[in-house]
């Protein structure tokens, strides 16, 4: 049906689909897909399409692992939009990535029990409006090696986060030996719960250029409400952040390293000052810290680590590297083999285990009987 499509047809799907693809269309006027009366409970790839509106549907799976740890992954392409759907996963995998996309759309999309919602690498011009994070067991939003990119109007809440994991709701980071993203502007979000807020690291040297975080309103209990360490021409101003009465760390502002750096007309509450209002603090000299540590506040040692999590890099470096050839990480396995390999904080449980060997045995056994076919 995909194949045949003409520009501005509409395919309705219905009922329970396993893993597809939909790929290598482009349209002059976009083409709907309506899932609202679908359930898709593993991988679903768009590759190299343009102008696709994709509205409603279920996607993931709460219960077992899916092939490339993706309950949707788009790679390539151009325009293409998300809106409406309902991602819940089942703590291990992501649900909606984006890899070398022009001007994707992520709009009014609830994600629930993940470990990243929504992550787009090496994109240009997306815009990621209007959704919400619920029971992520990591971060929300992953901005990495992206270009022009707008984060609005989301909100976080209810994080469920692994043991060892720092939890974001938003989190940037630019990949090695790239050039720094930049031109991210996040604005408007409401973030609360046991999670970092807005957060923009870069293991090896800088982290981004114009980085705009304006308007958004924090209630949390990690360290890091917002911090942009080695930002250049980034601007932080007007944001409300409190820190919940039971929490082990203040949530605060660090800017770290760079230039040109405008911090200015941020609240920031004292800890256990919520009241339901934004608190004081308005003093931005002193609510900025510029050490990579928070001193003189409640102890910080067990979270230091100012990296995303080993496994979203890689994840990352996965999805940026199947941007570039046509080996499908969710046609080989590879993506989530590499995923499980590294899961170092959650362990998956012994019937995924067994579904991976059992996968493996599939795909070794389908490999030799085409090795066999054309010899």
């Amino acid at each position: 049906m995909f194949a045949s499509a003409q520009d501005g047809d509409t395919i309705k799907l219905q009922g329970n689909f396993g893993s597809f693809a939909l790929q290598n269309r482009s349209f002059a006027t976009r083409l709907t897909v309506d899932a609202s009366a679908a359930t898709v409970s593993d991988t679903l790839t768009i590759r190299n399409v343009s102008n696709l509106y994709l509205t409603g549907g279920k996607f993931g799976s709460t219960t077992s692992a899916m092939r490339s740890g993706r309950a949707i992954a788009v790679y390539n392409g151009a325009n293409v939009s998300i809106v409406k759907a309902t991602v819940a996963n089942n703590g291990i995998d992501m649900g909606i990535t984006f890899a070398g996309t022009i001007r994707p759309t992520v709009t009014a999309v609830a994600f629930s029990g993940g470990k990243v919602g929504l992550a787009v690498t090496s994109v240009s011009d997306a815009k990621l409006s209007s959704n919400s994070f619920t029971k992520m067991s990591s971060d929300g939003i992953n901005v990495v090696d992206s270009q022009r990119v707008n984060v609005t109007a989301n909100k976080c809440s209810g994080t469920a986060p692994l043991v060892g994991a720092h939890p974001d709701c938003v989190q940037l980071w630019s990949l090695a030996g790239k050039p720094m993203q930049s031109d991210i502007s996040i604005t408007n979000n409401i973030i609360s719960g046991a999670t970092q807020g807005i957060t923009s690291f870069d293991p090896k040297a800088a982290s981004g250029i114009r980085i705009t975080i304006t308007g958004n309103d924090l209630f949390t209990s990690y360290p890091q409400g917002i911090a942009c360490y080695g930002c250049f021409d980034s601007v932080i101003s007007n944001n409300t952040l409190r820190t919940m009465a039971d929490a082990t760390w203040r949530t605060s502002i660090n800017v770290v390293g760079g230039s040109g750096n405008i911090v200015t007309n941020n609240s920031v509450a004292e800890l256990g000052a919520f009241s339901g209002s934004a608190g004081s603090g308005s003093d931005d000299a002193a609510i900025v810290d510029t050490t990579a540590a928070e001193p003189n506040w409640l102890d910080t040692s067990q979270f230091t680590e100012q990296v995303p999590d080993l496994l979203l890099q890689d994840l990352a470096l996965l999805d940026a590297a199947a941007t570039g050839n046509n080996t499908a990480l969710d046609q080989t396995g590879g993506g989530l083999a590499a995923f499980a390999a590294n899961t170092s904080a959650a362990v998956p449980e012994p019937g995924i285990w067994l579904q991976l060997l059992t996968g493996f045995s599939l795909a070794g056994m389908a490999l030799r009987r085409r090795h066999a076919s054309i010899a």
